[in-house]
């Protein structure tokens, strides 16, 4: 049951670490091509 619940928050974070990474790479995007 703990195991499960550890692999739910760890997946989490994970998408979460990956959604900002997206986000900085996008808004990066976004400045050169005001730029």
């Amino acid at each position: 049951m703990y195991a499960a619940e550890l692999q739910g928050i760890l997946l989490a974070l994970q998408i979460a670490q990956e959604d900002k990474q997206r986000c900085n790479t996008r808004s990066r995007a976004n400045l050169v091509h005001t730029l």
